[in-house]
């Protein structure tokens, strides 16, 4: 991580808990984003799809 994107900002987060209490919220925050996008991404393909994988892998077994 360069200085400039943030660095500086918690450079001694180790002394400053609120700095890292603060990252890893946002972590959190992100994470969830990204679950949510994942999710919702998951969800539109198999309902377009309408659950055809789905129902092949159920129906013909070998």
């Amino acid at each position: 991580m360069r200085a400039g994107q943030g660095g500086d900002l918690c450079s001694s987060g180790h002394e400053r808990p609120h700095c890292r209490q603060g990252w890893l919220l946002l972590t959190l925050m992100r994470a969830r984003a990204v679950l949510q996008v994942g999710v919702g991404v998951w969800i539109t393909r198999e309902s377009t799809l309408g659950f055809g994988r789905l129902g092949s892998a159920v129906y013909h077994r070998p």
